[in-house]
């Protein structure tokens, strides 16, 4: 019977996908697989006769990660953590290895090391190909994007000096002049012109003069706080009351907090202006799953229609008579700075709700959990 079990657990153990070395306290590798001697380009002799020791340790300068790792799980019992680790072997690609380690106990005694060993490479080439693209492309985007606010810098700074002369002087002649109401109506429309030209020359200048994010680490929670009083002291002026639903779990991200408050002062803006009624409800919900946290506003009102909802990010596009329509397009680019993203869904006539996905301050991505 023991025979028997001996088999079962050998074909278990030749039938893993990943390779499998046990150590023992020592340093004598006891156990091994055939998927070892391939990821790790050695002869099952050499395996079955040797030490871990005069199997890896060659020179000081080759595999020193690859090293480091089992020394300090046979020496100061770290175990339980992935590494990725680069691993060469004279006339073979150089590769990239993960590494898990556990124990092998018997009562309270430490009869084996476990290592479990993948061959991540081609994981980490597409990461890496992955990473190039992304980096050219924000490249590029960076590049269109220093254009575009030099662009608008300087439209706003030559329209703006006209725009004041224009409306300065119709205010001056519509108090000094003697005109009948028609006259009065003409310069009333000249001067709502201008104030309405200086509003999008302002957004056009607030956009352009958005400053890389100075990230640190900070409380989500600081964040949604201070902003919520600020729209509910919007929400006064409006004549109306928001009744807040706010998660009390608190994340911590890596962003500019000015910036990121501001972004997210635009979507409780929104929620408050677009509601039908001056008791306006707002919730809050904070996720964090896969490297990410998901921040979604919700609010009742009168929504977004299906054929609006592709362009509400785009520049001076509102659905509001007198709305700019810069708000949504500084906020999505506030998110995209800090590497998120912004999202906006919503039913016609019964609210909208919008989602920002962040990375979370600590994610890294973890190449022996990839597909």
């Amino acid at each position: 019977m023991q025979n028997i079990d001996e088999r079962i657990v050998r074909n278990i153990v030749e039938s893993l996908p990943v390779g499998l070395m046990v150590i023992s306290p020592e340093g004598d590798i006891v156990t091994h697989n055939a998927a070892l001697c391939s990821i790790l380009d050695l002869d099952e002799e050499k395996l079955s006769s040797a030490s871990w020791a005069e199997l890896f340790i060659e020179d000081v300068d080759r595999n020193t990660e690859f090293n480091q790792v089992i020394l300090d799980v046979i020496e100061r019992k770290t175990v339980g953590i992935r590494h990725i680790v680069a691993y060469e072997k004279t006339g073979v690609k150089r590769r990239r290895l993960c590494i898990t380690s556990s124990f092998l106990q018997e009562g309270e005694a430490l009869i084996g090391i476990v290592f479990l060993i993948e061959d991540v490479t081609d994981k980490y080439d597409m990461l890496e190909k992955e990473n190039n693209y992304l980096r050219e492309i924000q490249g590029l985007q960076s590049e269109r994007l220093e254009g575009l606010n030099k662009l608008a810098m300087s439209m706003a700074h030559q329209i703006r000096n006209p725009l004041m002369s224009i409306g300065g002087s119709s205010n001056l002649l519509l108090k000094n002049l003697s005109l009948d109401q028609r006259e009065r109506d003409l310069f009333d429309s000249i001067i709502y012109g201008a104030h309405r030209l200086e509003s999008i020359v302002q957004a056009a200048r607030a956009f352009a003069s958005i400053v890389e994010p100075r990230q640190q680490e900070v409380s989500l929670s600081k964040i949604l706080r201070m902003s919520c009083e600020k729209a509910s002291a919007f929400s006064v002026n409006l004549g109306r009351s928001v009744a807040w639903e706010v998660p009390s779990t608190d994340v911590l991200l890596q962003v500019d907090p000015d910036l990121f408050e501001k972004a997210i002062l635009v979507l409780l803006f929104n929620s408050i202006e677009f509601s039908v009624e001056n008791e306006v409800a707002v919730s809050i919900g904070v996720i964090e799953q896969d490297n990410e946290t998901l921040i979604s506003i919700t609010a009742q009102g009168i929504g977004v229609s299906s054929e609006d909802i592709p362009y509400v990010f785009d520049p001076f596009y509102s659905t509001k008579p007198d709305g700019v329509g810069m708000g949504l397009t500084v906020a999505r680019r506030i998110v995209m700075e800090h590497g998120g993203e912004i999202t906006l869904t919503s039913v016609a006539g019964k609210g909208a709700t919008a989602t920002i996905v962040i990375p979370c301050s600590n994610s890294n991505s973890n190449l022996c959990s990839l597909p």
